[in-house]
């Protein structure tokens, strides 16, 4: 949840005021700088290798899923493969590696090194990034802490190995002090170490870039200058695109006018394919084909979509195929945007005793098929100890092994790893904050999530 009024935040994607207000001679002048200043951006946006062509359809391939078909590839223009850890799984149990190692090489699907495919994909002419992260990472974060150096050329030697074009870093974590410098140092790091036409992304969550003085969303603004797109996940958040358009499209343009000096075609929109039921962030091809429609009308230039997961595309590449027309060519209907804006959808709230529909894992877990749900058991803030105490489920075998995060909005502090209680057999958080959240947000690294208003 933004501190910064949503007004503030529309007329801040705005820019400057309209100088049709400004008279005949003022308006020349501005409307001539303006076209020669959007002349040199496209030009310097040509002559920087690392800044691939914009518009963009990017696919998250799960490498532990099925390769991608031929259909499919064919309507991508970048594929990223999800993901490089530093953990492994052995008798049902995730051990993070001590010294953030990072398990190589890594698979690219199938759960197989397919470094042909990267070839392959290469010579139809797209670009294949290497993802280090996602949501599964957690606590294995604080041990990469302080090694940005030996993250960095660990990651530069995998890409170098297996002809990657690139990198995607994934954070879903904590902000402490620790965890911004590692994130900085290596997004800097990065950038000197590849090849000068590597590309490197982030593909941060909406809501932590939904003010500006958010950590990650300094973190961006300081190592612009790195990134050659950012990838916003605009679902499991706040935003809920195919209800209310608004909220996105007033987050998108803050982002690509603080952290890119305007050039939105740096800003890459997110989808969930159908990963995300329980939030209601699920978006069908038509949808999407319409968001995107709308979003080419406020901003005709910029940076086009990304979806979570090419397994989820179906096998005729049918979510893409929908999606592709409204991107490249803008063929589709604009979608109405008239309602009030609303940052969180009422369809999202649950009680206590709901119990959640399974969603497809978003990672692998143990090995295992299938996927685990989130009950969310009692969420209370204590006013006078200025305490929210939160407590969870998950109807699943591998209640222990899933790891459950908590944000709250507006913010209370970062997100934080729920604790997992043998005794009682459940997790539990007890986060010192004030003032009193609205609503919290639970979501678990195989994909389920929740939304509870207080």
């Amino acid at each position: 949840m933004p501190t910064m009024p949503l007004m503030a935040i529309l007329e801040k994607s705005r820019g400057l005021k309209s100088p049709y207000h400004w008279g005949g001679t003022k308006l020349t002048k501005y409307l001539t700088v303006f076209a020669a200043l959007k002349n040199v951006s496209q030009l310097a946006r040509a002559a920087d290798p690392s800044h691939s062509a914009a518009p963009r359809l990017v696919a998250f391939v799960g490498n532990w899923q099925p390769c991608p078909t031929q259909a499919q590839v064919d309507r991508y223009t970048d594929l990223v493969v999800s993901f490089a850890v530093s953990y492994t799984y052995s008798a049902g149990w995730k051990t993070c590696n001590e010294d953030c190692t990072i398990a190589s090489p890594v698979p690219v699907c199938g759960n197989v090194a397919r470094n042909d495919l990267v070839d392959k994909w290469n010579s139809d002419g797209k670009k294949v990034l290497l993802s280090f992260g996602g949501a599964a990472m957690a606590d294995c974060w604080e041990h990469c802490f302080g090694r940005e150096d030996s993250v960095v050329d660990q990651l530069a030697n995998i890409v170098a190995d297996q002809g990657f074009d690139g990198v995607d870093i994934d954070y879903e974590y904590h902000f402490t002090p620790a965890a911004r410098k590692f994130l900085g140092g290596i997004t800097s790091g990065l950038r000197r170490s590849l090849p000068s036409e590597a590309l490197l992304t982030h593909a941060p969550m909406d809501f932590d870039l939904w003010d500006d003085s958010l950590p990650y969303y300094q973190i961006l603004k300081n190592n612009a200058g790195s990134l050659s797109y950012l990838m916003v996940q605009y679902y499991n958040g706040p935003a809920r695109p195919s209800q209310n358009l608004s909220p996105a499209l007033a987050n998108y343009g803050n982002i690509a006018e603080g952290i890119f000096s305007g050039d939105a075609t740096k800003v890459v929109f997110g989808f969930c394919i159908s990963a995300c039921s329980v939030t209601g962030s699920n978006i069908g091809g038509a949808e999407a084909a319409e968001i995107m429609t709308e979003l080419r009308s406020v901003h005709p230039e910029n940076g086009g979509a990304f979806f979570w997961v090419s397994n989820d595309d179906g096998p005729d590449a049918s979510w893409s195929s929908a999606v592709y027309p409204a991107i490249f060519s803008g063929s589709q209907n604009p979608k109405s945007t008239t309602t009030t804006p609303s940052l969180f959808s009422t369809s999202t709230i649950l009680t206590s005793s709901t119990e959640l529909p399974p969603t497809t894992p978003t990672q692998p877990q143990n090995g295992t098929e299938g996927a685990s749900t989130l009950i969310l058991t009692k969420a209370k803030y204590q006013k006078k100890r200025e305490r929210l105490i939160v407590h969870a489920e998950t109807a699943t075998f591998l209640l222990a092994e899933t790891s459950i995060f908590l944000t709250c909005h507006p913010p209370c502090g970062g997100r934080h790893e729920m604790k997992y209680k043998q005794a009682k057999g459940r997790y539990a958080a007890n986060v010192v904050t004030s003032p009193e959240p609205a609503s919290v947000v639970l979501s678990s690294s195989d994909g389920s999530s929740v939304t509870w208003n207080l």
